[in-house]
């Protein structure tokens, strides 16, 4: 669980090997500030790369940018290269993968909207609970609940 500012968002990975049904992905740099719960890969301490599916397909990925980019936030994140461990995947998948970010759930994030907690709604409702409080106060309250 890092806090950090979304600072770039770029074509990513695409995984398919047909057009129709291939899945393009952006690639987020988010610089962290503090990481609030758990650890983040010793190279990954001051930026790391948060993969964003295009469901939408490339064309998606300029709104996506516009309302990301400059975003600050708390980012509830998973190692993708941890999850390629866990789903016994090849070492070389693993080290390929140890390079980005998923979000744990998809809308895993609160955001910082001019200092109150925006947050969507996220698979498990959880965070949902933090939109309106303070951002400092939603942040506070992860760091509690991560404890």
């Amino acid at each position: 669980v890092v806090r950090g500012t979304v600072i770039a968002l770029q074509p990513g990975r695409t995984f398919g090997t047909s057009a129709e049904s291939a899945l393009q992905y952006a690639a987020a740099t988010i610089r962290i500030e503090e990481v609030v719960a758990g650890r983040v890969q010793e190279r990954d301490a001051a930026e790391l790369t948060l993969e964003i599916p295009l469901f939408d397909g490339i064309d998606s990925i300029g709104s996506i940018a516009s309302s990301l980019v400059g975003s600050d936030g708390v980012f509830l994140l998973r190692n993708k290269g941890e999850t390629a461990r866990a789903a016994g995947l090849s070492s070389a998948q693993q080290r390929r993968d140890a390079a980005y970010y998923r979000l744990l759930v998809f809308g895993g994030l609160v955001g910082n909207d001019a200092g109150r907690a925006s947050a969507g709604a996220d698979e498990l409702g959880v965070l949902g609970q933090l939109d309106g409080l303070s951002f400092p106060d939603a942040v506070e309250r992860i760091r509690e609940a991560s404890r």
